[in-house]
C-alpha cells in the first residue's frame, strides 16, 4: 500500500509495538523493537556528541508510527508532559518506563531554522526562502532507497542513515521525514559555523546579497 501526501496508515484494532533496550553507541541509535510478526532494530546514525534522551526519543517515533497501532510499550521513562503529546499525536495507549520528573523550568528560546531536505524540487524551493543559516536536515535511505542519496549529496547538509524505510515504516505516515531534525534538535550542529555555508545558490543564479 502505497500512501499519498498527509494519509496515515488506518489504525488496526489491537495491535500493539514494543520498544526496548534502546542505546546509543559509536555514533549509532539502536530503537529494538517487535510486532506480533516480527522482531528487528531501527538505526539511525547521529553526531557523537549526541546525547540519548528517551524523550526525544519517544517524539521521534512518533513520526513512524502514525495511527496504526493501538498500544505501544516503550520500555523507558518518559516525561508526563512529553506521553501526553506522543499519546495525543499517534491515537494510542503509551505504556512506559516509570515516569520522568516533569520538566520545570521552559526550555531556552531558539531561533535555528531548519529543513528536511531531500534536495527535490519542494526543498529546493523552501530552501530558497529561507535564511542562509538555516541547517539543512536529510536522510540517507540505503538499500533499495539509496539512489534518493544523490539528490541531496552536493549539498552541505547533516545527513542521518537510517534504516527506517527498509523496514517499511514509512508507510505509517508520511510525517517521517520530520524525525531528523527532531534526532538532532539539542545536538551542536545548531550552534552556528561561519566556515560552513548553509546556502548554495542553484546552477545559473548567484548568491543574493
Amino acid at each position: 500500500m502505497r500512501l499519498r501526501r498527509h494519509q496515515r496508515a488506518q489504525k488496526v484494532p489491537g495491535l500493539k509495538i514494543v520498544f526496548s533496550e534502546i542505546e546509543f553507541a559509536n555514533g549509532v541509535l539502536s530503537i529494538p523493537f517487535h510486532e506480533e510478526t516480527r522482531t528487528d532494530s531501527l538505526t539511525f546514525t547521529l553526531p557523537q556528541d549526541w546525547v540519548l534522551d528517551t524523550d526525544l526519543v519517544a517524539l521521534a517515533l512518533t513520526t513512524l508510527l502514525g495511527t496504526k497501532y493501538s498500544t505501544v510499550v516503550f520500555s523507558d521513562a518518559i516525561s508526563p508532559e512529553t506521553r501526553g503529546a506522543v499519546e495525543s499525536v499517534t491515537q494510542a495507549e503509551w505504556v512506559t518506563g516509570a515516569a520522568r520528573s516533569p520538566v520545570s523550568d521552559s526550555p531556552p528560546q531558539r531561533n535555528d531554522v531548519a529543513l528536511n531536505f531531500s534536495g527535490g524540487f519542494d526543498s529546493l524551493a523552501a530552501q530558497a526562502l529561507l535564511p542562509r543559516d538555516a541547517h539543512l536536515i536529510s536522510l540517507d535511505f540505503g538499500g533499495p532507497f539509496a539512489r534518493e542519496r544523490e539528490f541531496f549529496k552536493d549539498f552541505p547538509t547533516h545527513t542521518i542513515s537510517t534504516n527506517f524505510r527498509e523496514l517499511g515504516f514509512s508507510l505509517n505516515t508520511w510525517s517521517f521525514m520530520g524525525v531528523g531534525s527532531i534526532l538532532l534538535r539539542t545536538t551542536s550542529i545548531f550552534k552556528p559555523t561561519p566556515s560552513v555555508p548553509f546556502w548554495r545558490p542553484l546552477p545559473g543564479t548567484s548568491m543574493p546579497g
